[in-house]
């Protein structure tokens, strides 16, 4: 792979996260409509949107350990780790 090959490998990158990111913020916008619809079963041309509300929990298991007097080494001992890439992009600035 040649720089050509890693620099459109970036500009494409950059132009796919910039197209889901706008496709993100559309499905915000049209999940919000529906909702503040008050329907609860709304018909499209192919497809049937159902909206529902439902409580979801989140358990805070770090701060429980800590209250119940777990040791920061028990506690990091019971915490997984795995490495994770990740690739972040900036525009850059033409001079």
């Amino acid at each position: 792979m040649n720089q050509n090959d890693l620099t459109e490998a970036v500009d494409q990158l950059a132009d796919i996260r910039s197209q889901i990111k706008a496709l993100e913020n559309q499905e915000v916008k049209l999940r919000k409509t529906l909702v503040d619809s008050g329907v609860s079963t709304i018909r499209g041309h192919s497809n049937v949107a159902v909206v529902e509300n439902y409580l979801h929990n989140l358990i805070n298991w770090q701060k429980i350990a800590r209250d119940l007097k777990a040791s920061q080494q028990k506690i990091a001992g019971n915490t997984r780790k795995s490495i994770r890439w990740r690739v972040r992009l900036q525009p850059r600035v033409l001079q």
